[in-house]
């Protein structure tokens, strides 16, 4: 329910009561809204822009499994959103999350392995400092969007520009 709140999916889109969905889900230890809620503090979406909530909320849910959460635990170890940037740490979670089919993650490793001194600021450039992922109507991955609005499918090949 709160992710069709979140994106307005049979209902008007609102994402303070998504976020209020997301919460109660969250404190329950549902893996799923604590990445969630870790997405809406990282971006200002229906609450307070808050970085290191985020990642508290990312690491939570990717200590569970959740492969989305670990991608973006290895964006805010390698940005530094909310922690210290820590290379070692980010591939670490970029791995995790490759293992279980998140394809932006094995990019972020190609990236990191490839070029040792640029990093992060490649990762800015191509990723625009991080992806969202995109779902279908029913909750599965069409793709991701960086926040320059380039648009990914789900395996990671380029599909267009579509502005911010």
């Amino acid at each position: 329910l709160g992710f069709m709140y979140f994106k307005g999916i049979g209902v008007k889109e609102d994402a303070g009561k998504a976020v209020k969905l997301f919460s109660a889900s969250s404190e329950k230890g549902n893996a799923k809204a604590q990445y969630f809620l870790g997405l809406a503090h990282l971006h200002g979406d229906g609450i307070e822009k808050n970085e290191k909530k985020s990642f508290i909320l990312f690491k939570k849910s990717a200590e569970q499994g959740e492969a989305d959460a670990q991608a973006e635990l290895g964006f805010a170890y390698s940005l530094g959103q909310g922690v210290e940037v820590n290379m070692v740490e980010a591939l670490k979670w970029f791995r995790k999350a490759s293992a279980k089919g998140n394809k932006i993650s094995q990019k972020c490793i190609d990236l990191i392995e490839k070029d040792s001194n640029s990093k992060a600021e490649k990762m800015r450039i191509t990723f625009g400092g991080g992806v969202t992922p995109v779902y279908n109507w029913d909750g599965t991955l069409r793709g991701y969007m960086n926040r320059n609005g380039t648009l990914y499918d789900s395996n990671m090949d380029y599909k267009g520009w579509i502005g911010k």
